[in-house]
C-alpha cells in the first residue's frame, strides 16, 4: 500500500472511532435517563455502523491474516448481541411504561 492510501485509511478509522465514541456517550446518557427515542437512534446507528464496519473490513481482507479475520467476525457477533440487548431493553421499557420521550420539566 502506498503512503497516501495508508494515510486515508488512518483518517477514516479515526473519524469512525470519534463518531462511535460520540454515539456511545449519547447511548449512556439515554440509558441513564431512560430516554427511549435516543436509545432507538443509537440502535439504528449501531446496526448501520456494524454493517458498514464489516463491509469496510472485508474490503481490506486480502491484506489481513486469519487471526484478524477471526477478530472481525467475533466483533461482528458481539455487535449483533449488543443490538439484541438494546432492542430488548427498549421493548421492556416501552412495555413497563418507564418510557421518557421528553425532558421531565416539559409538562404542558
Amino acid at each position: 500500500m502506498s503512503l497516501a492510501s495508508e494515510y486515508a485509511r488512518l483518517i477514516t478509522d479515526v473519524v469512525a472511532l470519534l463518531i462511535e465514541l460520540i454515539m456511545a456517550v449519547t447511548f449512556i446518557i439515554a440509558l441513564h435517563r431512560k430516554h427511549v427515542l435516543l436509545m432507538k437512534v443509537y440502535l439504528y446507528f449501531e446496526i448501520v455502523y456494524s454493517i458498514f464496519g464489516f463491509v469496510y473490513s472485508i474490503a481490506f481482507l486480502t491484506k489481513e491474516t486469519a487471526s484478524e479475520l477471526f477478530l472481525e467476525l467475533f466483533q461482528l457477533m458481539l455487535q449483533v448481541y449488543l443490538v439484541i440487548l438494546i432492542r430488548s431493553s427498549i421493548v421492556k421499557m416501552e412495555r413497563d411504561g418507564s418510557v421518557k420521550y421528553s425532558r421531565e420539566g416539559d409538562h404542558a
